[in-house]
């Protein structure tokens, strides 16, 4: 959501172009209108509070108002590493992970656990692409649990999701990982 410094410009810079043009204009300057103003702000900045966390998803204003996909909730993972075992020639099972998704209009956070490792997006954004559909892409951190990391070090990777399904509360998603470990894969999922 904004933050002080934007909330501070929200308010200085409207009040800043109505004090000088009621100076321009030749109004006598008084505090009733920067109460007036100061009220009109406070609720906008509360309605826009509001509209970030909660009013955004209702499904009401879903296509034409708001254009983005509802993804809160938990989903099942597959992921398929494309790693390859250079003594073995082998790659590794499929692994089952679940995530948890939080969002806001302005924010979304992915957190994931499989038996060996839990991760967090650290940066991420949801694209809308041109076709209408959307794509999440984030940065992640994966921290394997301490009886793994003698095999498994702590990474840093990147993802490209694919959301599929209704717009407003999309079913499933498929996409693609890579690592600073030099690893890759892919990632299916769908909601739990």
């Amino acid at each position: 959501m904004i933050n002080r410094v934007q909330i501070s410009a929200l308010v200085i810079v409207p009040l800043t172009t109505v004090v000088i043009s009621l100076w321009l204009a030749g109004e006598p300057l008084s505090w009733n209108w920067l109460k007036s103003f100061g009220s009109s702000v406070s609720v906008t900045a509360g309605v826009l509070v509001l509209f970030d966390r909660w009013v955004w998803k209702l499904r009401i204003l879903q296509g034409w108002f708001v254009k983005r996909p509802i993804l809160v909730g938990d989903w099942k993972l597959n992921i398929e590493s494309l790693w390859v075992d250079t003594q073995t020639k082998s790659s590794p099972d499929s692994i089952e992970a679940k995530a948890t998704i939080r969002q806001t209009y302005t924010k979304l956070h992915l957190h994931l656990e499989t038996q060996e490792s839990s991760g967090d997006f650290i940066a991420s954004r949801i694209i809308s692409k041109e076709d209408g559909t959307y794509q999440i892409t984030g940065i992640f951190r994966n921290q394997p649990r301490i009886s793994k990391q003698d095999n498994s070090r702590t990474h840093l990777g990147a993802v490209i999701l694919d959301v599929l399904g209704e717009p407003s509360s999309p079913d499933t998603f498929k996409g693609h990982y890579w690592t600073d470990r030099g690893t890759s894969g892919e990632i299916h999922g769908s909601r739990i």
